[in-house]
């Protein structure tokens, strides 16, 4: 299994062996269009298994396989060095001469847009593809490519996870959890929701996706959480931060990557846009206290609250759809001063937002985009 893949692979749930079937998902690909008399018969003995383990039609274990079967497709094609999925709605975008932007001549009026490779990685959370020009360095293009092949994979491992959850174990979910995935289903099938909350949470992060990629030095990583840690550990989004172990804890160190050891502390964010002073946010505060007991894939989970009003986050999302969805999203429509107080919002006390040099990175990289 490639380190790419075991990204995706969560601890083992009695209900479905995700190992037995991404193995029998990759046995059934790899003889895809093979026509030997050995190829047809193992073929036949794969199709046997499949039908034995997880039955035909529409049952739950079939589904999930079925969803296996694209992710390990996907996969597959990655490795064979496809730079993209097929069937996806791309813009062409050009490397700058001077090697450190991209740019796209807008379609429609005459001026050149700027975008790093942080913009083009976080604008896949919008749904917004690029087709990389023949003079970005492979490694960029790598890079790029396994972004998108990561949240192809990750929307179908969401799904895998929202059937076997609500489908294999309902039995082990109480009212409040059945009702809260029902919501996240239906969205699903919407296509997703465009509440304040849910817009500035993509903002937020999009801009530290930004940062991890295009300001590498200080360590810093993000992924979005599953599914199911949204729902049941109340996770929005995870980090990751350097840090250096001393004596029985750890003390978070405010400087760049290159002086530490190379260790992660993970923290899971939840976020907010209510009023820390809010019974809102203090049901919030419960809701987390008791997730605390049951995290399994992060060191800490924190509430965070940014007070930013609803109309502030639709303008920024209104304005960019009106500019044609420019590269780097909404949230390259806030001002590089807010952007730097919701980065000191989001990792308040881990350090890294008392150093000044940190700050003045992140304003002085988004001051360069306008």
């Amino acid at each position: 299994m490639s380190n790419f893949e075991q990204q995706f692979e969560q601890e083992k749930e009695p209900s479905f062996d995700y190992d037995q079937a991404s193995q029998l998902a990759r046995q059934r690909l790899e003889l895809e269009g093979a026509d030997t008399g050995e190829a047809k018969q193992n073929r036949s003995q794969i199709k046997n298994k499949i039908k034995e383990f997880y039955g035909n039609g529409d049952s739950p274990k079939r589904r999930i396989f079925d969803l296996e079967l694209a992710k390990q497709r996907l996969l597959m094609k990655l490795e064979e060095g496809e730079n993209l999925p097929a069937n996806l709605e791309t813009r062409n975008i050009n490397y700058g001469a001077e090697g450190e932007f991209f740019t796209m001549r807008h379609p429609e009026k005459n001026y050149q847009i700027k975008a790093s490779l942080g913009d083009l990685i976080s604008d896949i959370n919008w749904g917004i593809y690029y087709q990389l020009a023949d003079n970005v360095p492979a490694e960029m293009q790598k890079k790029y490519s396994e972004a998108v092949y990561q949240a192809q994979v990750s929307q179908l491992y969401d799904q895998q996870l929202l059937i076997q959850r609500t489908k294999l174990e309902k039995d082990q979910l109480d009212d409040f959890y059945r009702a809260t995935y029902e919501k996240v289903q239906a969205d699903m099938a919407k296509g997703g929701g465009e509440s304040a909350g849910l817009l500035f949470e993509k903002m937020i992060h999009n801009l530290l996706a930004k940062i991890s990629v295009d300001l590498q030095k200080w360590g810093i990583k993000v992924e979005q959480a599953t599914v199911v840690e949204d729902v049941e550990e109340k996770i929005d989004f995870i980090i990751h931060l350097p840090k250096k172990k001393r004596g029985v804890g750890f003390e978070d160190i405010p400087v760049s990557a290159e002086a530490l050891a190379g260790e992660e502390k993970t923290l899971g964010i939840q976020f907010t846009l209510k009023s820390a002073k809010s019974e809102d946010f203090r049901k919030k505060q419960r809701q987390v206290a008791r997730s605390l007991k049951n995290l399994k894939e992060v060191d800490d989970l924190i509430l965070v609250s940014v007070p930013v009003s609803h109309d502030q986050i639709f303008s920024k999302y209104k304005k960019w759809q009106y500019q044609d969805k420019l590269p780097g999203g909404p949230e390259n429509m806030f001002k590089p001063v807010e952007i730097v107080e919701f980065v000191k919002q989001i990792l308040q006390n881990t350090g890294l937002t008392e150093n000044e040099e940190f700050l003045k990175d992140i304003e002085d990289y988004f001051n360069k985009k306008r």
